[in-house]
Formats: C-alpha cells, sequence, structure tokens
C-alpha cells in the first residue's frame, strides 16, 4: 500500500486584543447586523453636522472595526486624534486599523507613535509585532512579541504570534511550544486552537491535535480548513469513514482546492474506494495540479482495478519525480507482470531491491516472474529472501 498523502492547511492569526474581543462579544449580543448599521449610520449624521466630538468619531470608527470595515475606521481615528482624543488610543486604534486593513506598514508606524506615549503597553508591542509579522520582518516581530510578553506575561495572542515568528525562523519545537502554551489560557479565538492543533500534530500527538480542531471549529473557525485537518487527524488515527466525511464537506464549500482533493484521493485508495478514488483524482487534474503522491495514490488505484498500463503511466510519472523511490519501482514491477512482461518486472524489481533489500514483497514478486520464465532455481532463492524477512 502506497502511503497515503495528508495535507494539513494553516492559518494566520489576527491580532487579539484581549479587551476588545470580550468588549465585542458583549456588543455581539446586543447588536445584530441592522442595528449595528443604524447606529453606524446616526453617528455619521452627527459627524455631518460638523459638530461631531471626537468621542463620536472614536465609536463610529470602533463601530466600523466592528462591521469589518477597518479601511472605513482608519479616518475616523483620524479625525478622534485631530479632534483632542488622548494621543496613546487614538494612535493605537489607527494601528489596529491598519493591520486588519492590509497597511501594516503605517500600522507599525502608528504603533510605534503610541509606544512612544506609553511605552509599557503590552497590546501596542503586541500589535506593532503583528505589523512587523505581516511585513515577513520575523526577528523584528519577535523582539515586539518578547517585549508585549515580559509586560504581559501569558498573553495568549502574543504568545501565538511569536510562535509564527519563531515558526518562519526555522525554529518548529520552540514554536510549537508557543502555540501549545498560547491554546491553554481561557481564551475564545479559534485561530490559536487550529495554531496548537497543527503544533500538536507535528509532534505526533494526534489525538490532542484533533481536539484542539473541533474546538476551534465549535469557536467558529475555518470550516475547510478545520474540516480538512480534522479528516486528515481522523484518516491517521484509522477511521478511514469519518475522514472521507470531513474531506467531502470541505471539498464542497472549495471545489477545486487540490490540497484536499489529494486527501480525498489518498483516504479513498486506502479504503478500497478506487473508482471513486479517481473521480477526485479527475478533478484534482483539471486544475492542471499533481504531485508525487496524489500521482502515487491514483497509480494504485488503477493497479488494484487492473488498469495495469494506466497504472504504469502514473507511476512513470511519479518516477520522474522521484526515480529512486522503492515503492514506486516496486509497484510498477507488478503492473508489468501483471501484463506478463515479466523481464521488465525483473527489472523494476531489481531496483527496488537494490534501494530497499528488506522488501519482502518485492523478493516474492521477484521469485513469481522467475518462475513464470521457468527459473526455478532463482525461483527459490528469492522466495527463501521473502521468507527470512518475515
Amino acid at each position: 500500500m502506497l502511503k497515503a498523502l495528508a495535507a494539513l492547511k494553516t492559518v494566520t492569526s489576527p491580532i487579539v486584543d484581549l479587551i476588545s474581543v470580550m468588549r465585542a462579544a458583549v456588543e455581539n449580543l446586543l447588536l445584530n447586523p441592522e442595528r449595528l448599521s443604524r447606529r453606524i449610520n446616526r453617528l455619521k449624521q452627527s459627524a455631518a453636522s460638523g459638530r461631531a466630538s471626537a468621542k463620536t468619531w472614536f465609536r463610529l470608527g470602533h463601530l466600523y472595526l466592528e462591521k469589518g470595515q477597518p479601511g472605513d475606521a482608519i479616518p475616523c481615528f483620524r479625525r478622534a486624534l485631530d479632534g483632542g482624543a488622548g494621543a496613546f488610543s487614538g494612535l493605537y486604534w489607527l494601528g489596529v486599523a491598519c493591520q486588519r486593513a492590509g497597511e501594516a506598514e503605517q500600522g507599525a508606524e502608528f504603533f510605534a507613535q503610541a509606544l512612544s506615549h506609553d511605552v509599557s503597553s503590552a497590546r501596542a508591542w503586541s500589535g506593532r509585532g503583528k505589523c512587523l509579522l505581516d511585513r515577513g520582518l520575523a526577528p523584528d516581530a519577535l523582539e515586539a512579541f518578547d517585549k508585549a510578553l515580559s509586560l504581559c506575561p501569558g498573553d495568549p495572542a502574543s504568545l501565538n504570534n511569536k510562535g509564527h515568528c519563531l515558526a518562519l525562523l526555522g525554529r518548529g519545537e520552540e514554536a510549537a511550544d508557543c502555540f501549545l502554551k498560547a491554546a491553554r489560557h481561557p481564551i475564545s479565538d479559534p485561530c490559536i486552537y487550529a495554531d496548537a492543533g497543527l503544533a500538536l500534530f507535528k509532534k505526533g500527538n494526534t489525538e490532542q491535535a484533533l481536539k484542539f480542531f473541533l474546538r476551534s471549529f465549535r469557536l467558529g473557525g475555518d470550516k475547510i480548513l478545520l474540516w480538512n485537518n480534522i479528516g486528515v487527524c481522523l484518516a491517521k488515527l484509522g477511521d478511514l469513514a469519518a475522514a472521507v466525511e470531513f474531506y467531502k464537506k470541505a471539498i464542497a464549500l472549495a471545489p477545486g482546492d487540490v490540497e484536499i482533493l489529494a486527501n480525498l484521493v489518498a483516504v479513498l485508495s486506502e479504503n478500497g474506494q478506487f473508482e471513486e478514488a479517481m473521480r477526485y483524482f479527475g478533478e484534482a487534474l483539471s486544475q492542471k495540479w499533481a504531485d508525487v503522491n496524489l500521482l502515487n495514490n491514483a497509480a494504485f488505484c488503477l493497479e488494484n482495478l487492473q488498469d495495469f498500463s494506466g497504472a504504469v503511466a502514473l507511476y512513470d510519472a511519479a518516477l520522474n519525480v522521484e526515480p529512486e523511490n522503492s515503492v514506486i519501482l516496486y509497484h510498477k514491477g507488478v503492473c508489468l507482470a501483471r501484463q506478463n512482461k515479466n523481464d521488465d518486472a525483473l527489472t523494476y524489481f531489481d531496483r527496488a531491491l537494490q534501494i530497499d533489500p528488506a522488501n519482502r514483497a518485492a523478493w516474492s514478486s521477484k521469485g513469481e516472474s522467475h518462475l513464470l520464465q521457468g527459473d526455478h532455481d532463482l525461483a527459490v532463492v528469492c522466495f527463501n529472501k521473502a521468507l527470512g524477512l518475515e
């Protein structure tokens, strides 16, 4: 059986300011989208009159952030700042709005200005770190998150984002520790639990990773990402039928996603559902994408469907990428033998055994090919080798 591909998906975590998260949670209980829009319109009318106070602009900026319109929040916070709002608060929230609007460079500058008024603000250091991280400046971002954590030890947002910095810097074990520490806090951010799940999976703790992915999902995390990753965990734990169901949920929301399609091909082939696996393989090919794992698994399906010439073609495509893969070489030999091409089959069995002399199946198949050619003595040698490896 060929090794199944299990492609996990990752999530990019936003700034998490726990105070604003709690405030937002309360406001969400009170404001549905229509009521939120009405409040914005009332404040806009007040602002249009020319008599709006800094407080009004500040409130309007927060409502825009709450509605997911950070670009509209930016000019509101600027007006609040010009109208006499507290320098630190105005600059800090300008930084938050810019970061959420994708203006990381400008956001980092606003956070730096805010810190010039209050250098002991952990949330401003954390916000600046996230802007620097968004710009790919991992070393500078790491320094900012360390400063935030020195002021507010255990802050889950800073820990989580520090983990992303460490991962970018190739310090995987330290990154995993940060993700797990962040997820131990009584928080409600699904991104942090998703990141912790990835860290646990990479550490080999699949059962615990599954729990974190499920918790992230219950908190409203990215369905496509989480259903895929839950499927990966279930497949690794041996529950192939459940894994298929989660992959299918994910692909229904993301038609054509090649990672999910490849995972479906892998788990369906492992579960013996070869015809269905090939349908998803066709979808992956329609996206003009195929990697060696996908080719291997599709070839394995064709081999089991007795389409040996089709399987050989896919194994050849995989060998163009990994010419020294002993498993692929062995399976190509099997398909050639099934087509009575025993001379060619022996060539591939020998190549596979040169790379992996302990491949019992290859010794046994080589013995069968020798037997079919009438080479009984060589067949006995091969069968004895296979028996010795049991």
